[in-house]
């Protein structure tokens, strides 16, 4: 079945503020039966909060079981995204929090900063690994889970979105990874543009490293969106014998019918 949008994730109540609905919860329990972690509070923005209308959400590091997200979205798929964060966390993702959470360097003991580093290649690399790819890993990996999750309530399986679909509705559906690689692109038009890293990128072994950061962006975010993706559809829940919530998807795809 062709991947589609859900239905809206929030309600409107008298007072003039945002509920979750029924599939919102759907998706919260579904995430916190493969984690095995505590529901979320889903928590959607108020008025006159800044990203009220962004559409847009966030899990913020001091408060990691709380997700909160723009109740005029009508997709499913932000609420999805952000709950992976959550529940779907990284290595990655749970160092860089701890590092926010303390205020202490990515560096570990004696390493050598990245600009520093006479080996100006391999500092390129160190730079991209510590400020870029935490982001990329845990960005992937919460998308893996918001597509993984949306498959099993009947929202189609993302390798059957049509041609149509991937070149009309931007960066949702044109790449599942197209978000996260967004992080690694950035970097890349960052140090190609900055004009205190001009002497280097006349060196030969520094363009060769960008250019292999540049070419691995889509293998290293398709991998952890795989990785996502089949944790969520290769889940056994306990009492189904031995049945994957993949195989048992239509069951809860008739909990979030589709009109």
């Amino acid at each position: 079945m062709p991947y589609r949008s859900t239905k809206p994730v929030f309600t409107k109540k008298e007072d003039g503020s945002f509920a979750p609905t029924e599939e919102a919860h759907l998706i919260n329990d579904l995430y916190s039966m493969i984690s095995g972690k505590p529901k979320s509070t889903i928590s959607p923005y108020r008025i006159p909060e800044p990203e009220f209308g962004s559409g847009g959400g966030y899990v913020a590091y001091a408060e990691p079981n709380i997700v909160r997200v723009d109740p005029l979205n009508t997709s499913g798929h932000v609420l999805a995204h952000e709950l992976g964060h959550i529940h779907l966390k990284t290595d990655l993702g749970k160092t860089k929090a701890q590092a926010y959470l303390n205020q202490t360097s990515p560096l570990k003991p004696g390493d050598i900063a990245p600009l520093d580093n006479p080996n100006i290649a391999a500092g390129l690399r160190h730079a991209y690994e510590l400020e870029t790819v935490p982001t990329l890993i845990e960005e992937s990996s919460a998308q893996g889970g918001a597509y993984g999750v949306l498959e099993l309530l009947g929202y189609g399986d993302i390798e059957e979105l049509s041609e149509r679909q991937r070149s009309e509705s931007g960066g949702f559906h044109s790449s599942p990874t197209a978000y996260p690689n967004s992080y690694a692109k950035k970097f890349i038009h960052d140090v190609k543009n900055n004009p205190n890293l001009m002497e280097r990128r006349e060196d030969p072994s520094w363009q060769q490293e960008l250019n292999n950061i540049e070419r691995n962006i889509d293998i290293r975010s398709n991998r952890k969106f795989k990785q996502a993706r089949d944790r969520v559809l290769n889940f056994k829940p306990e009492g189904y014998r031995d049945h994957t919530l993949s195989e048992l998807a239509g069951a809860f795809a008739k909990l979030a019918p589709i009109d």
